[in-house]
């Protein structure tokens, strides 16, 4: 490596001659105050232009200058003297593997003519105002090619300063003289104190601004307070980083997590929840919370078609629900309704099971926002979850009716049958109405049976609920108690009513005799007749009693196809057969 002292070597190798010690003469002539004290060298130029070092900082660069670089002393005395002011000039010893930077002053002395050279070593200040130099230039160009952007604003939160390139797609001169305060988005929170007009450092605060686009933009902002103690708060100067991307993979990210997490919830629901229908009902909350969502309704489709609801959270809008959702065959569908003043945005999305369109989901917002491309896509997920279960409360509804149906006839069983009665029994008592009970046997049902087989026998019998259901009215309930008995409950049936209906099932039930065909004694029916009195009291298992007893005393009696049961407080007297005739 080669030293500055080597360079200076060096450059004084080609004139050993030239070299002179330090003069007594000349350190009088320049003063022993600025000898002693001036840091560099101090050398006096003779009228001979021969270089004497005064001091002793001095005596390496005279024999430069004596030396090799003497041309170069003779052209910088003769522009001094041709000046005739001091002159400054930067001479440069060594190679590029190793330089000295001498900042040379020749300051003319007229009366002696003679002149004084001031040299000082800047080698190391020139080096460090290189190393500057560049390094500003990397950190501006740091700056402005990266997320990053330099501002600074004045007293009022105005931009007086931006980086060149801009930021948010403006350009720089667009955003000078313009509040920054004017650029945030009001939809998001305003930090305050604000970091473009605080008083105080701010570091890496989080704010919202729209960008030329009018998109919202999410900045990373530190800033610092400018002063001075005769003018008070100048502004503010700081740095900001654009976050917008990593803020929206945040917000995916949060959606997905919200998305899981609502998945999850449903899942949880449908596996832990035993009741169905309560299962449909915590859904329609999940969906609403999960969608902040002004009200959520799950629809069903039923056997025949038809879709209803089944469930809903919240306040659904008013207006043809059903119709809208029905139409919506696949995927997820906007609706739009716009009752009253207030705009209401919808989604549908239908849910199905092993392919099968079982029912709807429909979620409604009161607001004008329009659905995301993330809630869609939830919504259509979670669909294929409440498909699933709404073919359970189907099958709990099939199972239901199952277990309250005669599989034979689609009458109610003797179970539901009774379980209705009592139910009509405690709504007469309360309201005072009349109503009637029928017990139904079929007559010669076994000689069917035996001659001409089940087949026949079970046909007989659905013949016998068609008929039992034609006279029947639309509050009436009509059962299968077991084999071959039936019973009708007639509401809103006074004794008159019901011996005029027990006449019109008899003249219907005629047609039963074609089912015995050549039999000695034909297919027919036996009609007991129980009347109920709201205020007896009487227990559903009484009243069934007594209809049974007028039945039988009916079917003793081969002309009389019907008959009325005594009342209730006669008919546990000795010495009768429970009916009136």
């Amino acid at each position: 490596m080669v030293t500055p002292n080597a360079a200076m070597n060096a450059a004084r190798a080609g004139s050993p001659g030239r070299i002179s010690s330090v003069v007594p003469g000349a350190l009088e002539f320049v003063g022993a105050d600025l000898t002693a004290h001036y840091p560099g060298a101090l050398i006096l130029i003779d009228p001979q232009n021969r270089a004497e070092a005064i001091n002793k900082q001095a005596v390496e660069l005279t024999d430069v200058l004596n030396g090799a670089q003497h041309s170069y002393l003779i052209a910088l005395i003769a522009r001094t003297a041709e000046a005739k002011t001091a002159q400054t000039d930067l001479l440069v010893i060594g190679d590029s593997r190793a330089s000295v930077t001498i900042e040379l002053t020749v300051i003319p002395l007229v009366e002696s003519d003679s002149f004084l050279v001031l040299g000082k070593d800047i080698t190391l200040e020139k080096n460090l105002r290189g190393a500057l130099v560049e390094s500003r230039k990397r950190y501006k160009e740091l700056i402005e090619y990266s997320s990053y952007f330099v501002w600074e604003t004045d007293g009022d939160g105005r931009f007086a300063f931006v980086t060149a390139l801009g930021a948010l797609g403006y350009s720089a001169g667009m955003l000078v003289g313009r509040s920054a305060r004017s650029m945030v988005d009001r939809r998001k929170p305003v930090p305050e104190p604000f970091p473009f007009e605080s008083r105080q450092s701010a570091d890496r605060v989080e704010v919202w601004m729209r960008d030329s686009a009018g998109e919202p933009a999410c900045l990373l902002v530190s800033s610092v307070p400018m002063t001075a103690e005769d003018q008070g708060f100048l502004g503010a100067r700081g740095v900001c980083r654009d976050v917008t991307e990593a803020r929206k993979r945040d917000d995916a990210l949060a959606k997905i997590r919200v998305r899981e997490a609502m998945f999850a919830t449903m899942v949880r629901t449908i596996r832990d929840e035993i009741d169905p229908d309560r299962m449909l009902n915590t859904a329609a909350r999940v969906l609403a919370e999960g969608f902040a969502a002004s009200g959520c309704v799950i629809f069903r489709i039923d056997a025949e078609g038809n879709i209803r609801e089944s469930a809903s959270f919240g306040h659904p809008p008013e207006g043809p629900v059903a119709e809208a959702v029905r139409a919506v065959e696949n995927g997820v569908s906007d609706i739009e309704f716009t009752p009253g003043s207030d705009e209401t945005r919808a989604l549908a999305c239908p849910t199905r099971y092993q392919g099968r369109r079982n029912g709807a989901i429909f979620v409604a917002r009161s607001d004008r926002r329009r659905w995301a491309t993330d809630e869609r896509a939830l919504l259509a997920g979670v669909a294929e979850r409440i498909g699933i279960a709404i073919q359970q409360v189907d099958a709990k509804d099939e199972l239901l009716i199952l277990s309250r149906v005669d599989g034979l006839t689609g009458l109610y069983n003797r179970r539901a049958f009774v379980q209705a009665v009592e139910q009509n029994m405690a709504a007469r008592a309360e309201s005072g109405g009349p109503a009637a009970l029928f017990y139904i046997d079929l007559n010669n049902f076994k000689g069917v049976n035996d001659n001409h087989g089940h087949h026949q026998g079970d046909a007989a019998l659905k013949a016998a609920a068609d008929i039992m259901t034609a006279c029947a009215k639309r509050d009436d309930l009509v059962g299968r108690i077991g084999g071959d008995e039936f019973a009708l409950w007639l509401n809103a049936c006074d004794e008159a009513g019901a011996l005029e209906r027990a006449a019109q099932l008899a003249e219907s039930s005629e047609y039963l005799a074609d089912f015995s065909e050549a039999l000695p004694r034909p297919l027919g029916v036996s009609i007991g007749i129980a009347l109920f009195d709201p205020d007896s009291n009487e227990a559903v298992d009484d009243l069934l009693v007594r209809a049974d007893r007028a039945m039988y005393a009916a079917k003793r009696n081969p002309e009389q196809e019907y008959s009325l049961a005594l009342p209730a407080e006669q008919s546990n007297m000795g010495g009768n057969d429970g009916a009136i005739g």
